[in-house]
């Protein structure tokens, strides 16, 4: 489910890629910044949304589900999902935004807990504090992609 939120916070940016859209949008009277906030904004709530209804599905199947898991989950989600927003704000292509949250999940697995606080799988060794930091580096990440967008626009 830590992959949902590489597949919904990715594409962000990708509308305004179409040079057509991107002056149609530029036109107007709301910052671009702004309506990417709201885009980033949503994406994050649908992901905590996805992965809660996914959690509700599996307790109801009779899983053992705790609250602490699933925003456990949402961290990671978040934190992938950023790793894919910034580089396809850096690479302005959606496709190559993809990559690297794949890339990062196939290295906790090979790597396991040699990666510290930001082990995707840290809760299988009963450790919730590093979820605390992939969280905040997910934010600090969406922030610095949508500042990379307004520096972008602004030059």
């Amino acid at each position: 489910m830590s992959l949902t939120g590489a597949i919904v916070l990715t594409p962000i940016f990708q509308p305004e890629q179409n040079e057509e859209i991107d002056d149609l949008v530029s036109s107007k009277y709301h910052s671009v910044i702004r309506i990417y906030l709201v885009r980033a904004v949503y994406s994050v709530l649908a992901t905590g949304l996805l992965i809660t209804a996914f959690s509700l599905y599996m307790a109801a199947r009779g899983c053992v589900i705790t609250p602490v898991l699933v925003l456990g989950t949402v961290a990671d989600a978040v934190f992938l999902g950023s790793l894919g927003m910034l580089t396809a704000a850096l690479s302005h292509n959606t496709v190559i935004g993809y990559l690297p949250p794949f890339l990062y999940y196939a290295l906790n697995i090979g790597m396991g807990p040699k990666l510290g606080v930001f082990y995707l799988f840290s809760m299988t060794l009963e450790q919730y504090t590093p979820k605390l930091w992939m969280f905040a580096a997910g934010v600090l990440l969406i922030a610095i992609s949508l500042l990379y967008q307004k520096l972008r626009r602004l030059l």
